[in-house]
This record gives C-alpha cells, structure tokens and sequence, in this order.
C-alpha cells in the first residue's frame, strides 16, 4: 500500500483539525479516518525544589490521530540520572524512571493557529540514590503514590512537529524506607516544568 506524502499527511489532518474546530474530550481515537503518526521526543524537566535538571528522551511518541482532532497514544521515556544537593550541602544523586500510568492523550487545535495540547500521567520512580557517594536503601518500589499529571501546549506541525511546555505538581513518595520523609521534603511540590521537542512526524502501521 502507498503511504501518503508528508504533504497529504498534514493536509488530511489539518482538515480534520478544522472539521472538529475545538478542543474536544480526550479518548482513543476509533473512526475509519484516523491515522498512525510517530514523532521523535527528546526534552527535559526542572524539578523546582532542587533546582536540578532530569533529562527526558530520547523516546518515540506513537500517536493514533482521530479526524475529530483527538489523538491517544504512548510515550515511554527512559530512565535518566540526576544529581542535586540536598539541603543545600549533601551531593545527591539518583536514577529516575518515569512509569506511564495511562495512555497520552490531547486534541489538535486549528483556531487562531494550530496547536496541540496533550497530557501524560506518569509514576515518578527512584532508584539507585546515594548521598556524598554512599548507596541510600530506597527499595525497589519507591515512587510516587499517585501518578504524576503533565499537561503541555504549543504550537505545532502535524509533519514538524513543535515545542511543547508545561508545569506539574509531583506528589508524595511512598515505599521508600527510612528515606521517604526526606524524600517527600526535598523533591514533593508544586511549580515543576518540563519542556518537549516532537519532531520528525512520520505516518506508521497502526
């Protein structure tokens, strides 16, 4: 089968952009229409307690877009080393894995421009923590108790894809042993961000 252009990919979804004119609610796309678009992810998120940067990506956000609009789809991103001091004093660092906790899902905006908006749920997961180089039992399970909600918007091309920006609260850890209370002190809180770079848009088998 011949796959469309990338200029009949952006034109068969601009269309249905406008077709579907606003922001509408976020489920899985399942008409006849929809097309299976991938886009390369690379980006990185500030946690604002610490100051300390994770980075995120590379990944592959595998997308199924309705004709409404609506899109759904997976983004996996791979475990990322970060390092910060603790209080101000104590060299820290640890290994961080976003866990997804549900589908990504938003919707495709045509009015004033296009633009995108999408939201990720991730569990926030730590690992391999150690504190002026010394090994820090967290277990094997700490994370946080509730999944982590980031939403994010920008403008964007179907085809170039665009930069997507957002802030997110993390929530409390849980199942960290004797660390969690410091844990919870240190990284728990409101006024994070995160920022996404989508490229390379590509149709792909659904």
């Amino acid at each position: 089968m011949r796959l469309p252009t990338p200029r009949r990919l952006l034109l068969a979804v601009t269309t249905a952009a406008v077709l579907g004119a606003a922001v509408v609610s976020l489920a899985p796309a399942a008409d006849a229409a929809a097309l299976h678009v991938a886009y390369d992810v690379t980006g990185s998120t500030t946690v604002a307690k610490t100051k300390s940067s994770i980075t995120l990506g590379p990944a592959v956000l595998s997308t199924t877009i309705a004709s409404s609009g609506k899109f759904s789809g997976s983004l996996n991103l791979p475990p990322a080393t970060t390092s910060f001091n603790a209080l101000g004093l104590l060299p820290t660092s640890g290994t961080v894995t976003f866990v997804a906790a549900k589908a990504t899902t938003g919707s495709l905006v045509s009015n004033p421009k296009p633009k995108i908006n999408a939201t990720a749920s991730y569990y926030v997961k730590l690992s391999n923590v150690t504190v002026l180089g010394l090994p820090v039992p967290v277990g094997t399970k700490c994370q946080t108790a509730d999944p982590v909600t980031m939403t994010v918007s920008g403008k964007f091309s179907v085809v170039k894809g665009g930069t997507l920006t957002g802030t997110y609260t993390i929530g409390k850890f849980a199942n960290c042993g004797l660390t969690t209370f410091l844990l919870n002190a240190l990284l728990a809180g409101p006024g994070n961000t995160v920022s996404l770079t989508l490229a390379n848009g590509r149709q792909v088998a659904g």
